[in-house]
């Protein structure tokens, strides 16, 4: 509410008023390294902007902050904020992934006018690396069935979340890739963790 008294509603009114107003714009993230702090950051680096971040101590602070204007921005994952978005508390300004969501079908992905953004909040089952071969694909077969099955695809749906499924090896490629794209960001942002 706060951001849409400034005439922000749109990802390209946000960066106008940031290029405008450098410094002058609050932030909130999870914590200091978290996800949301990333996305701010990479979105900072690509809009060549510059916004003030306040670290909370966990999402749901960050989002309380947000619902009493104590910032005016936060890059969460849409699991958590679809609920205050859906009761029009939250103006969603933009997806942090390359494609729209089914949740927010009219809501557009930020990288539509910010080219390169792409962050995304993902989910994977991890194992010790001495558990059997045949173990993990067991255990893989048996969360792929029940991601898939008409319980799993509703509960996700209600998140907003959309479910992949990938093979060990790919999954496996996926978290190195992803690794290399953050630790980049990290190192040159300087984010340390508190």
């Amino acid at each position: 509410e706060q951001a849409s008294k400034l005439g922000i509603k749109t990802t390209p009114d946000l960066v106008q008023y940031l290029k405008k107003n450098p410094n002058q714009f609050k932030y909130g993230s999870g914590g200091n390294g978290s996800i949301g702090h990333i996305a701010a950051e990479m979105f900072e680096s690509l809009t060549n902007t510059k916004m003030d971040h306040t670290p909370f101590q966990g999402s749901k602070p960050a989002l309380a902050a947000l619902e009493s204007g104590q910032v005016l921005l936060v890059f969460d994952n849409l699991a958590s904020a679809l609920p205050q978005i859906k009761s029009g508390k939250f103006l969603a300004l933009g997806v942090t992934t390359l494609s729209r969501n089914e949740a927010l079908p009219d809501v557009h992905s930020i990288n539509d006018s910010v080219q390169g953004f792409n962050v995304s909040t993902w989910f994977g089952l991890f194992a010790p690396a001495s558990l059997p071969d045949a173990d993990a694909r067991r255990y893989a077969t048996a969360f792929a069935a029940a991601m898939h099955s008409p319980a799993g695809k509703e509960k996700f749906k209600k998140m907003g979340i959309t479910p992949e499924e990938l093979t060990l090896d790919t999954f496996a490629q996926f978290v190195r890739s992803e690794n290399s794209k953050y630790e980049f960001l990290i190192r040159a942002a300087k984010i340390k963790i508190d």
